[in-house]
């Protein structure tokens, strides 16, 4: 049975790059694979768009991987890899606890 298209905001912050506000969606598109559609908003406007596939099944905690661009992508403009998972904070000497 396929699930209902998830909306969510949020916050995103790594690689250097100051936190964004994020928004997007999660589609099921049946047997266990899930797209990732993101959105990140800095100073109001969208400055990146993200999609992607979920790594494993549901509640994996692999997170997504995919290609980020610019909105409105022309010939010439950015495209990269792009990997997004869950963590559950920052310890006070900078290290990463994944979720």
């Amino acid at each position: 049975m396929m699930k209902p298209t998830i909306h969510f905001k949020g916050t995103s912050s790594g690689g250097g790059l100051p936190e964004a506000k994020i928004e997007g969606t999660v589609h099921d598109h049946g047997r266990d694979v899930f797209r990732w559609r993101t959105s990140d908003i800095v100073g109001g406007k969208i400055e990146w768009h993200a999609n992607g596939v979920q790594i494993g099944g549901v509640q994996s905690a692999a997170g997504w991987a995919g290609c980020w661009t610019k909105p409105g992508r022309g010939r010439y403009d950015p495209v990269g890899p792009s990997w997004m998972y869950k963590v559950k904070g920052v310890s006070r000497d900078g290290r990463i606890e994944v979720a």
